[in-house]
């Protein structure tokens, strides 16, 4: 091309001097400006119908969505005045029988089954989870704590049959 022409001539003919026009690039280049104006007016056509159609919506829908109101009075209701009374007297504390031992053997021996139950009421939860520490070691601990509490026990049996005289175990003291 010649310089003067190039200075007059569109650069899309530049773009494609010496290349297949026939190709469709060419003309797809060439036509660009007209189908963007034409898919520009049919968006802003469909917007136009868009915000259109939701305006006559909201209007016809004004007039069926309508709410009455109306006042109504309430009626006045009484109440009757509560009176105010004192709450009942709390119950007498309960009573518990009294046992009457005829000696201090009695009482010891009462005390000796309590005390006996109560270890045994203990060594039997404790023997409900035998595997919560390590296994043989918890059963080992286990028994080793029920034994030492027995004895403790039974020593603090001969000790208070001692106190009063008298050995619990039947040998008499002193």
């Amino acid at each position: 091309m010649d310089v003067n022409k190039i200075l007059s001539t569109d650069l899309l003919d530049l773009v494609f001097e010496g290349r297949n026009k026939e190709y469709g690039a060419y003309e797809l280049r060439s036509n660009y400006n007209k189908r963007l104006t034409t898919a520009m007016l049919i968006t802003a056509a469909l917007m136009l119908l868009l915000v259109l159609g939701s305006f006559i919506m909201k209007t016809v829908s004004d007039n069926k969505g309508k709410v009455e109101v109306k006042e109504v009075q309430l009626a006045d209701i009484k109440q009757e005045e509560q009176k105010n009374e004192p709450p009942p007297p709390p119950p007498p504390p309960a009573q518990f029988p009294a046992y009457r031992l005829q000696s201090e053997a009695e009482a010891l021996a009462m005390e000796e089954r309590i005390r006996r139950q109560l270890v045994e009421d203990e060594a039997a939860t404790l023997d409900d989870e035998p595997f919560a520490l390590d296994g043989l070691q918890a059963w080992t601990l286990r028994n080793a704590l029920i034994d030492d509490q027995r004895a403790a026990l039974d020593d603090g049996a001969d000790a208070a049959g001692a106190a009063c005289g008298r050995s619990v175990k039947g040998a008499p003291s002193g």
